[in-house]
């Protein structure tokens, strides 16, 4: 999870949800899609619904308007 200046990664977004419909909300970046498909696997098989977000970053070059690769699971 080391991502360099030079790279753009991908990013997981989980989502918890807590009492009244409120959510906590958390990231974690990633060098390869291997990494972060792994890390998306692991969570949802522990809280089945919690990985709200997969997005490729580094496809597109850029750190706006990723492709949305939450499917991939």
């Amino acid at each position: 999870m080391n991502i360099k200046n030079d790279e753009y990664g991908y990013s997981v977004e989980l989502r918890h949800h807590v009492i009244n419909g409120n959510y906590t909300e958390e990231h974690f970046d990633f060098d390869t899609k291997e990494e972060a498909i792994e890390f998306a696997k692991k969570e949802e098989l522990d809280i089945p619904g919690s990985v709200y977000s997969i997005l490729d970053y580094q496809s597109v070059g850029r750190n706006y308007d990723p492709i949305d690769i939450t499917n991939e699971i």
